[in-house]
């Protein structure tokens, strides 16, 4: 029986993982289309390709940046067993990760507005800024959780 709950709650807690990854993922690209927009618009010719390749370069890479702080979540949250064995911890790891959503969230929609109507290219260093507070919020509180796991349960990998 525990077996099972522990393994709902597991899916349950990377399905509140991946929304929140979509949320950062569609703000970071919704934030993106106007410098994709203005680099294309003022530039023709090779230049333009020159332009798009960039763009689309420094997407992947922002991307990249977005996408770390619910990968270190999918990563800490192996530490803990989905056994059955530790689902006061596996419930505590949702909560993390509700929280994690939800800074997602507010950061995204503060930077979206800092990046509107912005006319400077570096207003956009808001979209990696935000995914870095949350890789940081994230380390600490989800790896302080699996310490503690492994402290309870007398684990010496931790």
């Amino acid at each position: 029986m525990q077996d099972g709950q522990a393994k709902r709650l597991r899916r349950l807690e990377r399905g509140v993982i991946f929304a929140a990854m979509l949320i950062a993922l569609s703000a970071m690209l919704y934030g993106g289309r106007g410098a994709f927009q203005a680099n294309q618009a003022g530039t023709q010719g090779g230049e333009r390709l020159l332009a798009l390749v960039f763009t689309l370069a420094s997407f992947a890479i922002v991307g990249a940046v977005t996408v770390a702080p619910y990968v270190l979540l999918l990563f800490l949250g192996r530490r803990i067993p989905h056994d059955g064995s530790a689902v006061s911890f596996q419930i505590a790891g949702i909560v993390i990760c509700a929280l994690a959503s939800i800074a997602t969230v507010y950061l995204y929609a503060v930077a979206l507005d800092a990046v509107h109507g912005a006319t400077s290219s570096t207003a956009g260093l808001v979209f990696v800024a935000a995914p870095a507070y949350l890789f940081l919020a994230n380390a600490v509180l989800y790896g302080a959780l699996v310490l503690v796991h492994g402290r309870a349960a007398g684990s010496s990998r931790v």
